[in-house]
């Protein structure tokens, strides 16, 4: 089996140690470049889990990924793991963790009404510490990605932190009318 191949582990597919490494990469440069998911829905034509992130690269553009099976699709350009597709599965792993969450909140209430199922409100607080931990780990890589990334604008000079238009152009009421004589 080579690097690029899951490996499956109890029905579910994992990831090798080089996937892991690429999507690492692009969930950095996805928090670095500030790409969300902005959407999502159903395409009509085979009713695919469709998401629409942002772009870094054009202002007003949309990419789209598509959940096909267990696999995500850009429709960018990239080779590599895009960032788009790691905003996607960040998206979807905060998402599950929440569902999870929920649904160990919703096993406590019912095991509390059950006397007989101590052990599976054990299991359900367990699961419900362990998306939580989860979520705090997204957050504080979210909130320490924020802090490296304002430290960075700090260092820059207020010239390069400027990303007002401009243009190289003179302003239409400043060129001299054709024919005109320069004063």
């Amino acid at each position: 089996m080579n690097d690029s191949e899951c490996l499956m582990s109890d029905g579910v597919a994992t990831m090798t140690t080089t996937q892991r490494k690429q999507l690492d990469r692009a969930i950095a440069r996805a928090m670095e470049h500030g790409i969300e998911v902005v959407g999502h829905g159903r395409r009509k034509a085979d009713s695919a889990r469709i998401y629409c992130t942002t772009s870094h690269s054009e202002e007003n553009r949309w990419h789209i990924v598509t959940l096909m099976g267990s696999r995500l699709v850009c429709d960018c350009r990239s080779r590599v793991v895009c960032s788009h597709r790691a905003a996607v599965y960040m998206h979807l792993t905060v998402r599950a963790a929440e569902r999870e969450m929920r649904s160990a909140e919703i096993e406590c209430e019912l095991a509390g009404e059950t006397s007989e199922d101590d052990r599976r409100k054990a299991e359900s607080l367990e699961r419900l510490h362990d998306a939580t931990r989860r979520l705090e780990a997204i957050q504080r890589d979210m909130d320490r990605h924020d802090a490296e990334q304002a430290k960075r604008e700090r260092a820059l000079p207020s010239c390069w932190a400027d990303n007002r238009p401009f243009s190289l152009f003179a302003p239409e009421g400043s060129r001299p009318r054709s024919g005109a004589v320069p004063a």
